[in-house]
Parts: C-alpha cells; sequence; structure tokens
C-alpha cells in the first residue's frame, strides 16, 4: 500500500474499529459526556481526521496513544502489502488457469477460504470480488453475483475508499453475467453503474475499456447497431493504449461484424485478417475462431461459397475437441445457411441439428433462438409449413421470456409466413398483432442477422 496521508488515515479509523471489537466493545460502551456514540462512528467512517483532539480522546478510552497508533499502522501496512501480493498471484492463477480438473479448481477456493478478514477490512472486497471471479470461472453465475456484490457493498456499507477501481470491476463482472445469463438489459444496466463509478486516477483504469466494450457487445445483441458503432468508433481511437489482448480482439471482432452488417465487405475482411493475427501471435484460440466464423459469414454473403465452407469447416478441424462450444454453434449455423442457399436440405438439416443439440447442452439461449429459426427456415423453404412451426414457436417463446425483442420480432416475421401459406388465418392474425405491437416499441423492421441469404 502507498505511504500517502489519505491511506495512512484510512488504517487509522480501521485501527481505531479493530481495536474497539477485539475489546469486545460497541459503540454505545464507549460513550462519555466527551464523546457520543454518534461522534465514534463518524471517526471509524473516516469523517474525523486523526489529528483531530476527538480522535486522541477515543485512543485513550481504547489504551491507545499517537505512538501505539503509528506502530500499528505500520504493522497494518506490512500485512497489507503482503495480502496484496498474495491476492495479485490468485488474480494471476485465475487468469490463467483452465478451469478442468476438480483439483485446480479446489486449490484456488481453497486459497481464498483461507484468508478472514473482517468486513470493514480495507481488502475485504477485494477477497469477494476474487471468490466471484472463481465461481464465475467455474460458470456458477448466480454464487457469482452475490460475492460481486457483496463486494460493492462492503465498499458502500464501511465507506471503504479503494485505491483502486474495484466497484467498477464488480460491475463489469456482474454485466458479464447478466449475459451469460441472457439478460442484456440488466447486463447494459451493470455497464452504465460501473462506467459512473471509474476514477481514472485510481489503479486500474483499464476497467473502462472492459466496460466499453461489453456495452458494444450487448448494443449489438439487442439490435442497436447504430448506437454500437458509435460508441466503437470512439473506443477504437484508444485502440493502441488498450494493454488486454482479449479486449482489443473483441474489438476487431465487433468491428468486423458491424462492417458485415453495413456491406462494406473489404473493410470487415481486412478487419478480420488483423485480428486473426493478433489472436494468432498471442495464442488466443477462441477469438481466431470468432474471426473465421465472422470472415466465412463475409464471403457468404457474397456468395463466395467455396471460401466461406473452408473458413467454416477450419474451425472444425481446429477445435476438433469442442473446447469452444460456442463457436461451433455459430460455425454449424452458417453452414446450415450456406447449405440452406443452395438448397441442400440434407446438409443444412443436419448441420442446424447439430448447432441447436450443442445449444440445449451448454445451454446458450440467444444462439439456440437463432438456430431454431434457421431449423424453421429449412422446413418452410421446403413448405413444410406445418413441421417449420413448432421451431419458430419456441423461439417466439424464448426470445419473449428473455427479452429478446429483435429476434422475437424476426422469429414472428417467419411464423407469420406460414400460418398465411396455410391458410391459419386467426393464427395469422394474432401474429401480425404480436408483429405490431413490437414494431411499434421497437421501431425496425428486423434484426440484421444471418438466417439465409
Amino acid at each position: 500500500m502507498e505511504n500517502t496521508p489519505y491511506a495512512e488515515a484510512n488504517l487509522a479509523r480501521y485501527v481505531v474499529k479493530k481495536a474497539r471489537k477485539d475489546l469486545g466493545l460497541n459503540q454505545k460502551d464507549l460513550e462519555d459526556v466527551n464523546l457520543s456514540a454518534s461522534t465514534i462512528s463518524n471517526i471509524e467512517r473516516g469523517e474525523v481526521d486523526p489529528r483531530d483532539d476527538t480522535f486522541a480522546y477515543l485512543l485513550k478510552k481504547l489504551k491507545l496513544d499517537r505512538m501505539k497508533l503509528g506502530s500499528l499502522i505500520r504493522q497494518e501496512q506490512h500485512a497489507m502489502e503482503e495480502l496484496r501480493f498474495y491476492f495479485d498471484c490468485i488474480e494471476t492463477m485465475l487468469d490463467i488457469q483452465s478451469f478442468g480438473p476438480t483439483e485446480g479448481k479446489l486449490e484456488i477456493l481453497n486459497k481464498l477460504e483461507a484468508v478472514k478478514l473482517e468486513d470493514f477490512h480495507a481488502f475485504a472486497p477485494w477477497l469477494s470480488y476474487l471468490k466471484g471471479r472463481y465461481y464465475y470461472k467455474n460458470k456458477e453465475f448466480k454464487k457469482a453475483r452475490s460475492h460481486f456484490e457483496q463486494a460493492i457493498q462492503l465498499c458502500r456499507i464501511h465507506k471503504l475508499e479503494p485505491e483502486d477501481n474495484i466497484i467498477s470491476l464488480c460491475y463489469n463482472q456482474l454485466s458479464n453475467c447478466s449475459y451469460h445469463q441472457n439478460d442484456f438489459l440488466s447486463a447494459l444496466a451493470h455497464v452504465k453503474n460501473g462506467l459512473e463509478a471509474i476514477d481514472i486516477t485510481k489503479k486500474r483504469p483499464d476497467v473502462l475499456h472492459f466496460l466499453l466494450s461489453n456495452k458494444i457487445l450487448y448494443l449489438m445483441n439487442s439490435s442497436q447497431s447504430d448506437l454500437a458503432l458509435r460508441y466503437l468508433n470512439e473506443l477504437w481511437k484508444s485502440l493502441p493504449e488498450i494493454e488486454s489482448i482479449s479486449t482489443r480482439l473483441n474489438l476487431y471482432k465487433y468491428r468486423s461484424t458491424l462492417l458485415r452488417e453495413r456491406e462494406e465487405f473489404d473493410a470487415a475482411i481486412q478487419m478480420c485478417r488483423e485480428g486473426m493475427e493478433l489472436a494468432r501471435r498471442n495464442q488466443i484460440q477462441h477469438s481466431h475462431l470468432d474471426l473465421l466464423n465472422i470472415l466465412g459469414s463475409i464471403y457468404m454473403k457474397q456468395s463466395l461459397f467455396d471460401k466461406a465452407l473452408l473458413r467454416f469447416q477450419m474451425v472444425l478441424e481446429i477445435d476438433r475437441n469442442l473446447e469452444y462450444q460456442r463457436r461451433h454453434i455459430d460455425t454449424h449455423s452458417y453452414l446450415a445457411v450456406l447449405f440452406l442457399s443452395q438448397r441442400d436440405w440434407e446438409r443444412a438439416h443436419t448441420h442446424i441439428q447439430e448447432a441447436i443439440q450443442i445449444s440445449r447442452k451448454v445451454p446458450v439461449v440467444f444462439r439456440l433462438s437463432k438456430a431454431l429459426i434457421i431449423q424453421g427456415n429449412c422446413l418452410s423453404h421446403q413448405k413444410k409449413y406445418a413441421d417449420a412451426i413448432p421451431f419458430f414457436r419456441e423461439s417466439v417463446e424464448l426470445t419473449e421470456k428473455h427479452g429478446f425483442k429483435h429476434r422475437q420480432y424476426s422469429a414472428l416475421l417467419k411464423l407469420a409466413h406460414c400460418f398465411d401459406m396455410m391458410k391459419s388465418n386467426n393464427e395469422f392474425i394474432n401474429c401480425i398483432q404480436d408483429i405490431y405491437t413490437l414494431q411499434k416499441e421497437l421501431n425496425v423492421k428486423s434484426e440484421d442477422d444471418l438466417y439465409e441469404l
């Protein structure tokens, strides 16, 4: 910890509160004509200068003096330096270790559980944050969320003033949890809170880039492409300053996708190539696979089907062990669209069934809802409208439940078409009414995504 007057003041109030707790006293026990419980509370909350006479009076009641206080502060400074080193090592383990064997998971959790801190300790929020990161990496999002929320609450209840941006880091992780639980509205709300809490003069200012990158993703998934592009263009100016390679790769993915949507294909292809080279140099395989998929989808939109097919096949070849299952969902979905455009119903059906199966297993509702639409398309194009309806209906139900309104709109359009072709007038009218309601609410035609060519 830095040895600043501000840091020493925070340590002083911690030492005072700890001394009172160690004596088994509450604030009322120390009250007298010269000192009220509310004043003691103010001292412990950092609202009274340690040089104040009132502070000295409380020290005396706790059988402390300035010299003893200074000694205890130095002890705590040393202990916190060691604790910071320990936490940094655990965070490094969380960053680089793969969560495969149970032993590796338990090793990290045991190290965290071994640390016992008072709720008002300056590093208590960090302990909660690291536990949250452990559970997040273990895909236990409910537990992770609880620890991130606890870290924020500890800062606020005890008026802790961390020297870093831990509150924003927690909001960033909460947004990640919401995203993986298919709640984009909550994800965006957490990003907003995280951005409001940032202090770029503190340590870990790079959380700004994490939050903005996440915001772009959530806007894209909410079909707010124009707004996503506006934020991306602003953040792109800072690309050389972004230390996190993963964040930089995310920006390449978002930019290439948005360029594809705008049919700026040459620029989109260049983005993919630059991103893939960055991913290759840094051995970040999942990003390399993402960009391969995007590159294949660009060629597909240009009707360069052989080139697209090769890129999709390479994704499946590179990740034979299905380590990155979400990428396989995308690949099989794109392959289904490719073969659907060529009226190769059998191969289209095989690939979309694979995408649906993986989506249900993982599970990934956002991708599943898209795969269901593609499966419905595969049947609808063969005039098997009755067979297509259950797939469109399931997509409508999923998207309505999770608030994917633009995708819900796309699924309703397809469903309405089936009912229209089957002359099912009542069902057709019901779909049209739902479409009209959504169109008024969203002011869009439909989302821009690849279901067919």
